[in-house]
């Protein structure tokens, strides 16, 4: 992760990063600044994340198209990040699984902007190799399949 944000930064020549509700990254400073959970970034302050809420946060709101929003506003306070960095599967406070749908919009965002996606996927590294799984299937999608 502080590779892969240090990369980010160099390359756009910006600072910041969106990270989102109850992300976990690691233990590093860099990855500690991103984190969700505020006992573990104490320590660490990184004035240069925007945090948004994840997938199923806050069902009555898109988060993502709000971020959108701000960005488009000149006078948001807003600047354009370096990176948004995504989990698709959350194991910091409770697991929580991105849907198909909710992951397509910070690439749509990020693409449209010029802005780099990290994609942080290491609770979900078994199901890459898997022969039944999908690559447009998110882990959330997979289970509701099996049901």
């Amino acid at each position: 992760m502080e590779s892969a944000v240090k990369l980010a930064r160099k390359i756009t020549q910006r600072r910041s990063v969106v990270a989102f509700t109850n992300s976990y990254y690691g233990m590093t400073s860099t990855a500690l600044g991103l984190t969700g959970n505020q006992d573990n970034r104490q320590m660490v302050v990184d004035n240069n994340v925007y945090r948004l809420p994840y997938d199923g946060c806050f069902p009555e709101s898109n988060s993502l198209e709000l971020f959108q929003k701000l960005l488009d506003d000149r006078s948001s306070g807003y600047d354009l990040p370096a990176a948004v960095i995504v989990e698709t599967v959350q194991g910091e406070d409770r697991i929580n699984v991105a849907s198909t749908h909710w992951l397509q919009q910070p690439r749509a965002l990020t693409a449209d902007k010029g802005i780099l996606l990290i994609i942080e996927d290491k609770l979900t590294t078994s199901s890459k190799n898997s022969s039944k799984s999908r690559s447009s299937d998110s882990p959330k999608d997979r289970h509701e399949r099996k049901r």
